[in-house]
């Protein structure tokens, strides 16, 4: 990447879907030869005409450039008040070595053939999963990382009921044990029910994400399936739970317990 004839480098790591045609991406922004300096709040958005892509730099400038069919790649970055125009280069934009975000850890993705059901199971421990649910999507780890660094309106939601009264999990996120039992009536339904319009302050468009500790457990399977009962639009299962965010040494905290 080309700015005032100085060069620099863009890496683009991880894309991940937001919404339509708009992907958060993460990455990396410097002086070529430098020390790697991640950039923030990126995204890029296909146009009819290409693809734009935002950024903030770690300096601070907010870096917008337009790939055109035609090949050129221009924009301007905006820096102390000022506008600079900006060029990058053919080649200089392209994927890190990283891992992808598809790459499955501690069971995650294993297929037991298990048919999705549209109703809550139990006894929900040690029992395999299926591959989908209806209604809701399913993240890996590493796609999940990068969408919770990308959106800070996702709620997540750790519905593990731990004997040991304790737990850590992906920072964050509510601890709801219990909230995955698969034998509801309309008195936990709606407990359940108040206790998600706490924690998404009542919008049922915000993204929720529920996990419990792993593929071969149902709780956080039952606790989509009730959010989607609830109403609400954006439900994601993180099927790996913590044996998998573990697995793949993301930080672990201890949870705020939300007592339903």
């Amino acid at each position: 990447m080309f700015q005032g004839g100085k060069p620099r480098t863009l890496n683009v790591s991880t894309a991940t879907p937001k919404s339509g045609d708009v992907f958060a991406i993460t990455g990396t922004y410097n002086f070529s030869g430098d020390r790697e300096a991640p950039f923030t709040d990126g995204e890029a958005v296909q146009l009819s005409d290409g693809i734009q892509i935002k950024f903030n730099s770690a300096s601070g400038a907010a870096m917008t450039a337009t790939l055109k069919s035609d090949g050129s790649f221009t924009g301007i970055s905006k820096y102390q008040g000022k506008d600079f125009p900006m060029v990058i280069a053919k080649g200089a934009v392209a994927a890190s070595a990283g891992p992808a975000p598809d790459r499955a850890f501690a069971d995650e993705d294993k297929d037991w053939g298990i048919a999705p059901s549209s109703t809550p199971q139990g006894p929900p421990h040690g029992k395999p999963t299926p591959m989908s649910i209806p209604g809701a999507k399913v993240i890996k780890t590493l796609a999940l990382k990068s969408f919770l660094d990308a959106n800070k309106q996702v709620v997540v939601v750790d519905v593990l009921n731990s004997s040991s009264g304790t737990r850590e999990t992906i920072p964050g996120a509510h601890w709801m044990p219990g909230a995955g039992d698969g034998r509801f009536f309309n008195a936990e339904k709606s407990r359940l029910s108040k206790a998600l319009e706490k924690v998404t302050g009542g919008d049922k468009n915000r993204p929720l994400v529920f996990l419990c500790i792993s593929s071969q457990c149902w709780e956080s399977y039952n606790a989509c399936l009730h959010a989607l009962e609830a109403g609400y639009k954006d439900v994601t299962w993180y099927r790996g739970g913590t044996n998998s965010w573990t697995a793949a040494r993301q930080e672990m905290k201890a949870p705020e317990k939300f007592n339903w």
